[in-house]
């Protein structure tokens, strides 16, 4: 019988950004630092019985565990960054972040340099391409000419590259709008206009958008 691989996960949302700037370091915003600290162990909801889990304060698992009953409590080892280099594990570990990044494979580069026995993906350009908004709109798009009665009352969103595109389309439907950015998770890169007018202060313009 065929061994399955330990895997290492790693929650890291907000990882679309990272994606964005192409950048090994990479500082997420300090609201998305703290989402990574508080919600940590979540892997272990979805990883399987002996992987392990990167967090970095072991007293918030200890304390998330103390309200949960033993029947419900995951079967996955929460781990600190420092205690990587010590696993002696008989089979490869893999490399498993919530999303792929460059940062966050460079991330487990640099923690697992030590640790021989570790298989870490390799990112590709072709992953910056579907990660995109533009992306899932085109999948968007196919889904509507499938499902044509499912989507009769919607206006499926427009993919905009600069200001003047998107002024255009302001002029020709009525508020409100909301805006995504392109490398965005869910609930977040949003921007709401009620009015029929766009500000300065529009995350849009740059060569990323």
């Amino acid at each position: 019988m065929k061994i399955s691989n330990r895997k290492i996960h790693f929650f890291n949302p907000g990882h679309e950004d990272a994606i964005r700037t192409g950048q090994h370091h990479y500082t997420p915003p300090s609201s998305v630092c703290k989402m990574i600290s508080d919600l940590a162990y979540i892997p272990a909801w979805y990883g399987n019985e002996g992987d392990y889990v990167i967090i970095n304060e072991m007293n918030k698992v200890f304390h998330l565990l103390s309200f949960l009953p033993v029947c419900i409590r995951p079967v996955i080892f929460p781990i600190l960054p420092s205690e990587l280099t010590q696993l002696n594990s008989p089979i490869p570990m893999e490399a498993a972040p919530w999303g792929l990044s460059p940062h966050s494979i460079h991330l487990f580069k640099t923690l697992l340099q030590p640790y021989g026995n570790m298989i870490i993906p390799q990112w590709k350009d072709t992953y910056k391409h579907l990660t995109s908004r533009q992306t899932a709109l085109k999948c968007l798009y196919k889904i509507k000419t499938l499902l044509p009665e499912t989507f009769k009352f919607l206006t499926l969103p427009l993919f905009c590259s600069t200001t003047d595109e998107m002024l255009r389309f302001m002029t020709e439907h009525p508020p409100p709008y909301l805006l995504k950015t392109p490398y965005s998770c869910s609930g977040r890169g949003l921007y709401r206009i009620r009015e029929n007018y766009i500000n300065h202060k529009l995350p849009v313009g740059s060569k990323e958008h």
